[in-house]
């Protein structure tokens, strides 16, 4: 199973191999995921409009396809990571010197991000922010940053911990080589990363919009760099998460929206 997940881990101990245990992952993601429910708690006039695609969809599917309660989803994904660490066999330790170590090394890999989106923005004379959907009271700094946490945590969750593996399976199926299948996995899943950012819910009735928006994409010009800047985003943390694992990715992710959304895109007041 970890072979799927990610690069094979060594036997002996050190920071770079234990930050990408599923155990790690846990320590490291369990308060960010505390930090967005409970900071959801705190806006319930725009709790939903703070939510992303991603924590949405994983709960209708949950509730809808398995029977099971939409707010159970932080605990599934927990479990799942524990599920993960137990298939895995890899040592029940984890130090808090390794949590740091992956918040600094999650803070550089944001900052890499953030400047390359930069320079690449101010070429194209464009930015890519996250977005965050209208709500009907203006949205605070405090609002973004609960979001913002929120898209890292759970679009982590969608495209990479289940998505990419789940494709790199299908295509290694049909008998592809191992290094192939990553490849057009990683590709494949970040392609569908940029995409969900366009697609749209009919107010109401819950229909999913996907062609008209994608459609509108490629008739407009002045959407093609952001829809291949998030493809390339999608490729960059899906690299991190096979390299890496998945904390680092979400702590990459969370920090670089942070970064983007706070910095470039200030709140409304």
């Amino acid at each position: 199973m970890s072979t799927v997940f990610t690069a094979p881990l060594p036997e002996h101990d050190d920071y770079w191999e234990a930050a990408r245990r599923p155990l790690a992952a846990t320590c490291f993601v369990l308060p960010l995921i505390l930090a967005y429910e409970i900071g959801l708690l705190t806006c319930p006039s725009a709790g939903m409009a703070l939510r992303n695609g991603a924590d949405c969809w994983m709960r209708a599917f949950l509730a809808a396809g398995m029977g099971i309660q939409a707010a159970l989803l932080p605990a599934v994904v927990v479990a799942s990571l524990l599920a993960w660490q137990v298939a895995a066999r890899h040592p029940w330790r984890c130090r808090v010197e390794t949590l740091i170590g992956m918040f600094g090394e999650s803070l550089i890999l944001a900052t890499a991000l953030f400047v390359l989106a930069r320079l690449i923005g101010q070429a194209f004379a464009t930015m890519v922010v996250a977005q965050i959907p209208a709500a009907s009271d203006p949205v605070t700094v405090g609002g973004r940053a609960i979001s913002f946490v929120g898209a890292g945590i759970y679009e982590e969750v969608l495209f990479r911990l289940l998505l990419l593996p789940g494709v790199v399976l299908a295509l290694r199926g049909l008998l592809l080589p191992r290094g192939l299948a990553i490849l057009l996995g990683v590709l494949l899943s970040s392609v569908v990363f940029s995409a969900a950012h366009y697609i749209e819910v009919a107010p109401g009735s819950g229909t999913i919009e996907l062609w008209g928006p994608l459609q509108h994409v490629l008739e407009t010009r002045e959407l093609w760099f952001g829809f291949l800047f998030r493809a390339a985003a999608g490729v960059w943390f899906a690299i991190l998460f096979y390299l890496r694992g998945f904390g680092i990715t979400v702590g990459c992710h969370v920090l670089y929206d942070i970064m983007v959304g706070i910095v470039v895109q200030p709140a409304a007041h």
